[in-house]
Protein backbone atom coordinates (compact mmCIF):
# COMPACT_ATOMS: atom_id res chain seq x y z
CA UNK A 1 0.00 0.00 0.00
CA UNK A 2 1.54 3.29 -1.06
CA UNK A 3 1.74 5.80 1.73
CA UNK A 4 -0.04 8.86 0.38
CA UNK A 5 -0.01 10.83 3.60
CA UNK A 6 0.03 14.59 3.26
CA UNK A 7 3.37 15.95 2.10
CA UNK A 8 4.94 19.01 3.67
CA UNK A 9 3.49 22.02 1.91
CA UNK A 10 6.33 23.99 0.29
CA UNK A 11 5.32 27.19 2.05
CA UNK A 12 4.84 25.57 5.44
CA UNK A 13 7.73 23.15 5.45
CA UNK A 14 10.10 26.00 4.74
CA UNK A 15 8.31 28.59 6.84
CA UNK A 16 10.95 29.07 9.54
CA UNK A 17 13.72 29.06 6.93
CA UNK A 18 11.94 31.79 5.02
CA UNK A 19 10.82 33.62 8.15
CA UNK A 20 13.97 35.75 8.18
CA UNK A 21 12.85 37.40 4.96
CA UNK A 22 9.34 37.90 6.29
CA UNK A 23 10.72 39.67 9.35
CA UNK A 24 12.35 42.35 7.26
CA UNK A 25 8.94 43.58 6.21
CA UNK A 26 8.55 44.67 9.81
CA UNK A 27 11.40 47.17 9.99
CA UNK A 28 10.39 50.79 10.45
CA UNK A 29 12.04 54.15 10.71
CA UNK A 30 12.79 55.33 14.25
CA UNK A 31 11.02 58.33 15.63
CA UNK A 32 7.86 57.94 13.53
CA UNK A 33 5.49 58.89 16.29
CA UNK A 34 2.21 59.59 14.44
CA UNK A 35 -0.03 56.55 14.28
CA UNK A 36 -2.24 57.62 11.40
CA UNK A 37 -0.96 57.83 7.84
CA UNK A 38 -3.28 60.78 7.20
CA UNK A 39 -1.66 64.03 8.28
CA UNK A 40 -3.66 67.25 8.48
CA UNK A 41 -1.26 70.10 7.82
CA UNK A 42 -1.45 72.73 10.58
CA UNK A 43 -1.51 76.35 9.57
CA UNK A 44 2.00 77.58 8.87
CA UNK A 45 3.61 74.12 8.51
CA UNK A 46 5.60 73.94 5.25
CA UNK A 47 4.25 71.53 2.67
CA UNK A 48 7.48 69.52 2.56
CA UNK A 49 7.45 69.04 6.34
CA UNK A 50 3.83 67.87 6.25
CA UNK A 51 4.63 65.41 3.46
CA UNK A 52 7.62 64.10 5.40
CA UNK A 53 5.45 63.50 8.47
CA UNK A 54 2.86 61.80 6.29
CA UNK A 55 5.55 59.51 4.86
CA UNK A 56 6.84 58.62 8.31
CA UNK A 57 3.36 57.66 9.49
CA UNK A 58 2.70 55.57 6.38
CA UNK A 59 6.08 53.82 6.68
CA UNK A 60 5.23 52.94 10.27
CA UNK A 61 2.36 50.74 9.06
CA UNK A 62 4.86 48.32 7.46
CA UNK A 63 2.41 47.22 4.79
CA UNK A 64 2.77 47.23 1.03
CA UNK A 65 0.37 50.12 0.66
CA UNK A 66 2.07 51.90 3.56
CA UNK A 67 5.46 51.69 1.88
CA UNK A 68 3.93 52.87 -1.37
CA UNK A 69 2.32 55.89 0.31
CA UNK A 70 5.49 56.60 2.24
CA UNK A 71 7.61 56.56 -0.91
CA UNK A 72 5.14 58.84 -2.65
CA UNK A 73 5.14 61.33 0.22
CA UNK A 74 8.93 61.32 0.56
CA UNK A 75 9.27 61.68 -3.20
CA UNK A 76 7.03 64.75 -3.21
CA UNK A 77 8.79 66.26 -0.20
CA UNK A 78 12.16 65.77 -1.89
CA UNK A 79 10.90 67.43 -5.05
CA UNK A 80 9.92 70.48 -2.99
CA UNK A 81 13.20 70.68 -1.08
CA UNK A 82 16.21 69.27 -2.92
CA UNK A 83 18.48 70.42 -0.12
CA UNK A 84 16.94 68.07 2.47
CA UNK A 85 18.96 64.86 2.29
CA UNK A 86 16.74 63.10 4.83
CA UNK A 87 13.82 63.19 2.42
CA UNK A 88 15.74 61.25 -0.23
CA UNK A 89 17.18 58.85 2.36
CA UNK A 90 13.74 58.01 3.70
CA UNK A 91 12.53 57.63 0.12
CA UNK A 92 15.31 55.10 -0.54
CA UNK A 93 14.47 53.24 2.66
CA UNK A 94 10.75 53.07 1.86
CA UNK A 95 11.52 51.84 -1.65
CA UNK A 96 13.86 49.14 -0.34
CA UNK A 97 11.21 47.84 2.04
CA UNK A 98 8.66 47.98 -0.74
CA UNK A 99 11.07 46.03 -2.93
CA UNK A 100 11.49 43.43 -0.19
CA UNK A 101 7.73 42.94 -0.05
CA UNK A 102 7.72 42.64 -3.83
CA UNK A 103 10.49 40.08 -3.69
CA UNK A 104 8.61 38.04 -1.10
CA UNK A 105 5.64 38.11 -3.44
CA UNK A 106 7.76 37.12 -6.47
CA UNK A 107 7.21 40.46 -8.15
CA UNK A 108 9.66 42.57 -10.11
CA UNK A 109 11.80 44.54 -7.65
CA UNK A 110 13.96 46.30 -10.24
CA UNK A 111 12.01 49.61 -10.51
CA UNK A 112 11.87 50.12 -6.74
CA UNK A 113 15.51 49.22 -6.18
CA UNK A 114 16.64 51.31 -9.14
CA UNK A 115 14.92 54.40 -7.74
CA UNK A 116 16.37 53.70 -4.29
CA UNK A 117 19.81 53.38 -5.88
CA UNK A 118 19.37 56.72 -7.62
CA UNK A 119 18.27 58.41 -4.39
CA UNK A 120 21.25 57.03 -2.46
CA UNK A 121 23.69 57.97 -5.20
CA UNK A 122 22.31 61.52 -5.22
CA UNK A 123 22.53 61.88 -1.43
CA UNK A 124 26.14 60.72 -1.36
CA UNK A 125 27.03 63.52 -3.76
CA UNK A 126 25.46 66.23 -1.58
CA UNK A 127 27.06 68.26 1.24
CA UNK A 128 24.10 67.48 3.52
CA UNK A 129 24.96 63.75 3.48
CA UNK A 130 27.52 64.25 6.24
CA UNK A 131 24.77 65.04 8.70
CA UNK A 132 22.91 61.77 8.16
CA UNK A 133 25.60 59.12 8.53
CA UNK A 134 23.46 56.78 10.60
CA UNK A 135 20.49 56.38 8.28
CA UNK A 136 22.71 56.58 5.19
CA UNK A 137 24.80 53.64 6.36
CA UNK A 138 21.72 51.73 7.52
CA UNK A 139 20.00 52.04 4.17
CA UNK A 140 23.22 51.12 2.37
CA UNK A 141 23.56 48.07 4.64
CA UNK A 142 20.12 46.94 3.54
CA UNK A 143 20.87 47.48 -0.12
CA UNK A 144 24.42 46.13 -0.39
CA UNK A 145 24.40 42.59 -1.75
CA UNK A 146 26.94 39.77 -1.35
CA UNK A 147 30.18 40.57 -3.09
CA UNK A 148 29.23 44.19 -3.71
CA UNK A 149 31.59 46.85 -2.41
CA UNK A 150 30.45 49.33 0.24
CA UNK A 151 30.33 52.10 -2.34
CA UNK A 152 27.65 50.36 -4.36
CA UNK A 153 24.04 49.37 -3.86
CA UNK A 154 22.06 46.48 -5.29
CA UNK A 155 20.75 46.95 -8.80
CA UNK A 156 18.07 44.34 -9.46
CA UNK A 157 17.30 42.70 -6.14
CA UNK A 158 17.91 42.97 -2.42
CA UNK A 159 20.03 40.34 -0.74
CA UNK A 160 19.51 40.31 3.03
CA UNK A 161 20.88 37.35 4.97
CA UNK A 162 23.24 36.54 7.80
CA UNK A 163 26.93 36.87 6.97
CA UNK A 164 30.08 37.10 9.04
CA UNK A 165 31.45 40.33 10.44
CA UNK A 166 33.73 42.02 7.95
CA UNK A 167 31.33 42.00 5.03
CA UNK A 168 30.09 45.28 3.66
CA UNK A 169 26.61 45.15 5.20
CA UNK A 170 27.90 44.39 8.71
CA UNK A 171 30.52 47.12 8.48
CA UNK A 172 27.87 49.59 7.37
CA UNK A 173 25.37 48.78 10.12
CA UNK A 174 28.17 48.94 12.72
CA UNK A 175 28.93 52.44 11.49
CA UNK A 176 25.23 53.33 11.62
CA UNK A 177 25.02 52.20 15.25
CA UNK A 178 28.19 54.08 16.16
CA UNK A 179 26.64 57.23 14.69
CA UNK A 180 23.33 56.77 16.51
CA UNK A 181 23.08 53.96 19.09
CA UNK A 182 19.65 55.22 20.16
CA UNK A 183 17.96 54.52 16.83
CA UNK A 184 15.98 51.28 17.37
CA UNK A 185 15.92 50.51 13.68
CA UNK A 186 19.71 50.23 13.61
CA UNK A 187 19.53 47.45 16.20
CA UNK A 188 16.81 45.62 14.32
CA UNK A 189 18.85 45.75 11.12
CA UNK A 190 21.90 44.46 13.00
CA UNK A 191 19.89 41.47 14.14
CA UNK A 192 18.66 40.87 10.60
CA UNK A 193 22.11 40.97 9.11
CA UNK A 194 23.86 38.92 11.79
CA UNK A 195 21.33 37.03 13.95
CA UNK A 196 23.78 35.10 16.12
CA UNK A 197 21.55 35.83 19.10
CA UNK A 198 18.19 37.09 17.84
CA UNK A 199 17.26 38.50 21.23
CA UNK A 200 20.02 40.93 22.19
CA UNK A 201 19.65 43.53 19.39
CA UNK A 202 15.87 43.25 19.53
CA UNK A 203 15.79 43.66 23.28
CA UNK A 204 17.78 46.85 22.81
CA UNK A 205 15.35 48.01 20.12
CA UNK A 206 12.41 47.16 22.36
CA UNK A 207 13.91 49.17 25.19
CA UNK A 208 14.33 52.16 22.90
CA UNK A 209 10.94 51.96 21.14
CA UNK A 210 8.45 49.59 22.80
CA UNK A 211 5.56 51.37 21.07
CA UNK A 212 6.95 50.89 17.58
CA UNK A 213 4.72 48.19 16.02
CA UNK A 214 7.47 46.80 13.86
CA UNK A 215 9.76 46.25 16.81
CA UNK A 216 6.95 44.24 18.41
CA UNK A 217 6.59 42.26 15.19
CA UNK A 218 10.32 41.52 15.12
CA UNK A 219 10.21 40.47 18.77
CA UNK A 220 7.32 38.16 17.97
CA UNK A 221 9.17 36.66 15.05
CA UNK A 222 12.26 35.99 17.15
CA UNK A 223 10.16 34.44 19.92
CA UNK A 224 8.45 32.25 17.32
CA UNK A 225 11.83 30.94 16.16
CA UNK A 226 12.83 30.32 19.78
CA UNK A 227 9.53 28.45 20.40
CA UNK A 228 8.42 31.02 22.97
CA UNK A 229 4.89 30.89 21.65
CA UNK A 230 3.05 32.74 24.40
CA UNK A 231 5.54 35.62 24.25
CA UNK A 232 5.32 35.64 20.45
CA UNK A 233 1.55 35.80 20.66
CA UNK A 234 1.72 38.85 22.93
CA UNK A 235 4.19 40.56 20.60
CA UNK A 236 2.06 39.98 17.51
CA UNK A 237 -1.10 41.10 19.29
CA UNK A 238 0.67 44.27 20.38
CA UNK A 239 1.94 44.87 16.84
CA UNK A 240 -1.61 44.57 15.52
CA UNK A 241 -2.90 46.95 18.16
CA UNK A 242 -0.39 49.49 16.86
CA UNK A 243 -0.70 48.64 13.15
CA UNK A 244 -4.04 46.88 12.54
CA UNK A 245 -3.36 46.07 8.87
CA UNK A 246 0.04 44.48 9.44
CA UNK A 247 -0.84 41.17 7.84
CA UNK A 248 2.55 39.59 8.58
CA UNK A 249 1.66 39.89 12.27
CA UNK A 250 -1.72 38.29 11.56
CA UNK A 251 0.12 35.33 10.05
CA UNK A 252 2.69 35.29 12.85
CA UNK A 253 -0.07 35.34 15.46
CA UNK A 254 -1.87 32.49 13.72
CA UNK A 255 1.34 30.47 13.63
CA UNK A 256 2.04 31.15 17.30
CA UNK A 257 -1.48 30.01 18.20
CA UNK A 258 -1.35 26.95 15.96
CA UNK A 259 2.07 25.94 17.32
CA UNK A 260 0.52 25.54 20.74
CA UNK A 261 -2.56 23.74 19.44
CA UNK A 262 -2.50 22.52 15.81
CA UNK A 263 -6.21 21.70 15.93
CA UNK A 264 -7.33 25.13 17.10
CA UNK A 265 -9.94 27.06 15.18
CA UNK A 266 -8.40 30.40 16.23
CA UNK A 267 -5.86 30.45 13.41
CA UNK A 268 -8.38 30.38 10.58
CA UNK A 269 -9.85 33.89 11.03
CA UNK A 270 -6.33 35.32 11.10
CA UNK A 271 -5.28 33.61 7.89
CA UNK A 272 -8.55 34.68 6.30
CA UNK A 273 -8.12 38.28 7.42
CA UNK A 274 -4.54 38.36 6.15
CA UNK A 275 -5.70 37.25 2.71
CA UNK A 276 -8.44 39.89 2.77
CA UNK A 277 -6.13 42.70 3.91
CA UNK A 278 -3.49 41.72 1.36
CA UNK A 279 -5.41 40.01 -1.49
CA UNK A 280 -2.37 40.02 -3.77
CA UNK A 281 -0.02 38.56 -1.19
CA UNK A 282 0.75 35.02 -2.35
CA UNK A 283 1.72 33.51 0.98
CA UNK A 284 -1.53 34.54 2.63
CA UNK A 285 -3.41 32.50 0.01
CA UNK A 286 -0.89 29.67 0.35
CA UNK A 287 -1.40 29.47 4.10
CA UNK A 288 -5.15 29.66 3.79
CA UNK A 289 -5.07 27.00 1.08
CA UNK A 290 -2.94 24.82 3.34
CA UNK A 291 -5.43 25.34 6.14
CA UNK A 292 -8.36 24.24 3.95
CA UNK A 293 -6.34 21.29 2.72
CA UNK A 294 -5.67 20.16 6.27
CA UNK A 295 -9.37 20.18 7.13
CA UNK A 296 -10.10 18.35 3.86
CA UNK A 297 -12.11 21.16 2.30
CA UNK A 298 -10.97 20.42 -1.25
CA UNK A 299 -12.85 23.09 -3.18
CA UNK A 300 -11.78 25.93 -0.92
CA UNK A 301 -8.17 24.73 -0.99
CA UNK A 302 -8.30 24.64 -4.79
CA UNK A 303 -9.76 28.15 -4.82
CA UNK A 304 -6.92 29.58 -2.73
CA UNK A 305 -4.18 27.84 -4.71
CA UNK A 306 -5.93 28.88 -7.92
CA UNK A 307 -5.76 32.51 -6.81
CA UNK A 308 -2.01 32.18 -6.48
CA UNK A 309 -1.50 30.99 -10.05
CA UNK A 310 -3.91 33.67 -11.27
CA UNK A 311 -1.68 36.26 -9.61
CA UNK A 312 1.55 34.55 -10.62
CA UNK A 313 1.32 31.98 -13.46
CA UNK A 314 4.92 30.91 -12.79
CA UNK A 315 4.37 29.91 -9.17
CA UNK A 316 5.47 26.28 -9.19
CA UNK A 317 4.58 25.42 -5.54
CA UNK A 318 0.97 26.45 -6.20
CA UNK A 319 0.69 24.12 -9.19
CA UNK A 320 2.19 21.34 -7.09
CA UNK A 321 -0.35 22.05 -4.34
CA UNK A 322 -3.20 22.05 -6.88
CA UNK A 323 -1.99 18.74 -8.30
CA UNK A 324 -1.69 17.18 -4.87
CA UNK A 325 -5.16 18.26 -3.74
CA UNK A 326 -6.70 17.05 -6.99
CA UNK A 327 -4.87 13.72 -6.69
CA UNK A 328 -6.10 13.19 -3.15
CA UNK A 329 -9.62 14.00 -4.36
CA UNK A 330 -9.35 11.25 -7.00
CA UNK A 331 -9.32 13.70 -9.93
CA UNK A 332 -6.29 12.18 -11.61
CA UNK A 333 -6.55 13.74 -15.06
CA UNK A 334 -6.79 17.25 -13.61
CA UNK A 335 -4.03 16.47 -11.13
CA UNK A 336 -1.75 15.28 -13.91
CA UNK A 337 -2.13 18.58 -15.79
CA UNK A 338 -1.24 20.63 -12.72
CA UNK A 339 1.74 18.41 -11.88
CA UNK A 340 3.04 18.57 -15.44
CA UNK A 341 2.71 22.35 -15.32
CA UNK A 342 4.73 22.39 -12.09
CA UNK A 343 7.44 20.30 -13.75
CA UNK A 344 7.45 22.66 -16.71
CA UNK A 345 8.59 25.34 -14.26
CA UNK A 346 10.82 23.13 -12.11
CA UNK A 347 11.72 19.80 -13.68
CA UNK A 348 13.45 18.69 -10.49
CA UNK A 349 10.39 18.72 -8.24
CA UNK A 350 10.54 15.30 -6.59
CA UNK A 351 7.01 15.51 -5.19
CA UNK A 352 5.49 16.21 -8.60
CA UNK A 353 7.28 13.16 -10.01
CA UNK A 354 6.12 11.11 -7.02
CA UNK A 355 2.45 11.92 -7.56
CA UNK A 356 2.75 11.34 -11.31
CA UNK A 357 4.22 7.93 -10.49
CA UNK A 358 1.17 7.20 -8.32
CA UNK A 359 -1.11 8.25 -11.16
CA UNK A 360 0.75 6.01 -13.61
CA UNK A 361 0.54 3.07 -11.21
CA UNK A 362 -3.20 3.58 -10.73
CA UNK A 363 -3.64 3.53 -14.51
CA UNK A 364 -1.56 0.38 -14.90
CA UNK A 365 1.18 2.23 -16.79
CA UNK A 366 4.09 0.52 -15.07
CA UNK A 367 6.89 1.82 -17.35
CA UNK A 368 5.63 5.40 -17.00
CA UNK A 369 5.15 5.04 -13.25
CA UNK A 370 8.60 3.50 -12.86
CA UNK A 371 10.23 6.36 -14.77
CA UNK A 372 8.50 8.99 -12.62
CA UNK A 373 9.31 7.21 -9.37
CA UNK A 374 12.93 6.92 -10.42
CA UNK A 375 13.06 10.66 -11.05
CA UNK A 376 11.50 11.34 -7.65
CA UNK A 377 14.22 9.28 -5.99
CA UNK A 378 16.94 10.86 -8.12
CA UNK A 379 15.95 14.37 -7.13
CA UNK A 380 15.41 13.46 -3.46
CA UNK A 381 17.41 10.37 -2.47
CA UNK A 382 15.96 10.24 1.07
CA UNK A 383 12.31 10.50 -0.07
CA UNK A 384 11.08 7.43 1.78
CA UNK A 385 7.60 7.33 0.21
CA UNK A 386 9.14 7.53 -3.27
CA UNK A 387 11.66 4.82 -2.45
CA UNK A 388 8.87 2.51 -1.32
CA UNK A 389 6.72 3.37 -4.34
CA UNK A 390 9.63 2.72 -6.68
CA UNK A 391 10.12 -0.66 -5.05
CA UNK A 392 6.42 -1.47 -5.36
CA UNK A 393 6.43 -0.66 -9.08
CA UNK A 394 9.58 -2.72 -9.65
CA UNK A 395 7.97 -5.64 -7.82
CA UNK A 396 4.89 -5.35 -10.05
CA UNK A 397 7.29 -5.61 -13.01
CA UNK A 398 8.69 -8.84 -11.47
CA UNK A 399 12.03 -7.16 -10.80
CA UNK A 400 12.12 -8.52 -7.27
CA UNK A 401 15.80 -8.05 -6.48
CA UNK A 402 15.66 -4.38 -7.50
CA UNK A 403 12.42 -3.94 -5.56
CA UNK A 404 14.00 -5.42 -2.43
CA UNK A 405 16.91 -3.03 -2.81
CA UNK A 406 14.51 -0.05 -2.84
CA UNK A 407 12.65 -1.35 0.22
CA UNK A 408 15.98 -1.68 1.98
CA UNK A 409 16.86 1.92 1.06
CA UNK A 410 13.49 3.09 2.37
CA UNK A 411 14.05 1.29 5.66
CA UNK A 412 17.54 2.71 6.04
CA UNK A 413 15.89 6.11 5.75
CA UNK A 414 13.00 5.28 8.10
CA UNK A 415 13.44 1.97 9.90
CA UNK A 416 9.82 1.71 11.09
CA UNK A 417 8.17 2.52 7.73
CA UNK A 418 5.41 -0.13 7.85
CA UNK A 419 4.63 -0.49 4.14
CA UNK A 420 8.28 -1.22 3.35
CA UNK A 421 8.52 -3.65 6.28
CA UNK A 422 5.47 -5.51 5.05
CA UNK A 423 6.75 -5.57 1.46
CA UNK A 424 10.20 -6.80 2.49
CA UNK A 425 8.62 -9.42 4.71
CA UNK A 426 6.56 -10.70 1.77
CA UNK A 427 9.66 -11.14 -0.37
CA UNK A 428 11.56 -12.83 2.47
CA UNK A 429 8.67 -15.19 3.13
CA UNK A 430 8.49 -16.22 -0.53
CA UNK A 431 12.23 -16.88 -0.46
CA UNK A 432 11.93 -19.10 2.60
CA UNK A 433 13.58 -16.63 4.96
CA UNK A 434 10.78 -17.18 7.44
CA UNK A 435 12.43 -15.95 10.64
CA UNK A 436 13.45 -12.69 9.00
CA UNK A 437 10.00 -12.36 7.46
CA UNK A 438 8.35 -12.78 10.87
CA UNK A 439 10.56 -10.02 12.28
CA UNK A 440 9.44 -7.70 9.50
CA UNK A 441 5.76 -8.56 9.93
CA UNK A 442 5.89 -8.02 13.70
CA UNK A 443 7.59 -4.65 13.22
CA UNK A 444 5.05 -3.69 10.53
CA UNK A 445 2.11 -4.60 12.79
CA UNK A 446 3.52 -2.47 15.59
CA UNK A 447 4.14 0.48 13.27
CA UNK A 448 0.62 0.21 11.82
CA UNK A 449 -0.82 0.09 15.33
CA UNK A 450 0.99 3.31 16.23
CA UNK A 451 -0.25 4.96 13.02
CA UNK A 452 -3.81 3.88 13.73
CA UNK A 453 -3.72 5.36 17.22
CA UNK A 454 -2.32 8.61 15.85
CA UNK A 455 -5.06 8.89 13.23
CA UNK A 456 -7.71 8.29 15.89
CA UNK A 457 -6.13 10.92 18.12
CA UNK A 458 -6.10 13.42 15.26
CA UNK A 459 -9.70 12.59 14.37
CA UNK A 460 -10.85 13.15 17.95
CA UNK A 461 -9.06 16.52 18.08
CA UNK A 462 -10.52 17.55 14.75
CA UNK A 463 -14.01 16.58 15.89
CA UNK A 464 -13.63 18.55 19.10
CA UNK A 465 -12.65 21.61 17.05
CA UNK A 466 -15.58 21.20 14.67
CA UNK A 467 -13.47 20.03 11.71
CA UNK A 468 -15.76 17.18 10.73
CA UNK A 469 -14.34 16.76 7.23
CA UNK A 470 -10.87 16.35 8.62
CA UNK A 471 -12.09 13.93 11.29
CA UNK A 472 -13.76 11.81 8.61
CA UNK A 473 -10.61 11.81 6.49
CA UNK A 474 -8.44 10.84 9.47
CA UNK A 475 -10.70 7.90 10.24
CA UNK A 476 -10.68 6.83 6.60
CA UNK A 477 -6.88 6.73 6.75
CA UNK A 478 -7.10 4.87 10.03
CA UNK A 479 -9.27 2.24 8.32
CA UNK A 480 -6.71 1.85 5.53
CA UNK A 481 -3.92 1.42 8.05
CA UNK A 482 -5.91 -1.14 10.03
CA UNK A 483 -6.63 -3.11 6.85
CA UNK A 484 -2.90 -3.22 6.15
CA UNK A 485 -2.26 -4.20 9.76
CA UNK A 486 -4.76 -7.10 9.53
CA UNK A 487 -3.08 -8.29 6.35
CA UNK A 488 0.30 -8.23 8.07
CA UNK A 489 -1.13 -10.15 11.03
CA UNK A 490 -2.68 -12.78 8.73
CA UNK A 491 0.55 -13.32 6.83
CA UNK A 492 2.44 -13.41 10.10
CA UNK A 493 0.16 -16.19 11.36
CA UNK A 494 0.55 -18.12 8.11
CA UNK A 495 4.33 -17.96 8.31
CA UNK A 496 4.26 -18.98 11.97
CA UNK A 497 2.17 -22.01 11.01
CA UNK A 498 4.74 -23.02 8.38
CA UNK A 499 7.51 -22.85 10.95
CA UNK A 500 5.83 -25.29 13.36
CA UNK A 501 7.39 -28.78 13.34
Amino acid sequence: MANLSYRALPWRSSFLLNLALLFMAGLASAGCAPRSAVIHQPTGVPADAALFAEGQAAFREATVEGYERAADAFRKASALRHDRCEYSLHLAEALLFLALEQKLNQEDTAPSVREADEALTWVESQPCASGFGSILNRVKALSVGPGVSAGQVAGASIQIRARTVGHDDIDLIDRAIAADPNDPMNWVVLWKLNPVDPRSPLLRANTLAPDLPLVQYEMGSANLILSHYSEARRNFERALDLSPRHFHSMIGLADAIAAGNPETAEAFPLYLKASEVAPKYLEAHALLGYYYEQIEDTEKALDQYGRIVALNPRNEPAYLALGTVLFKAGRRDEAEKMLQTALGINAGDAQAHYYLANIGLARGDLPGAQAEAQLAVRYRPAFVEALYLHGLILERENRTDEALSEYERALRTKKDYPDALLARGDIRAHRGQLADALTDFAAAVQAYRIQSAEYEKNAAKAEASGFLLKARAQRARKAEVENAMRRAEQIQQQVQALMKP
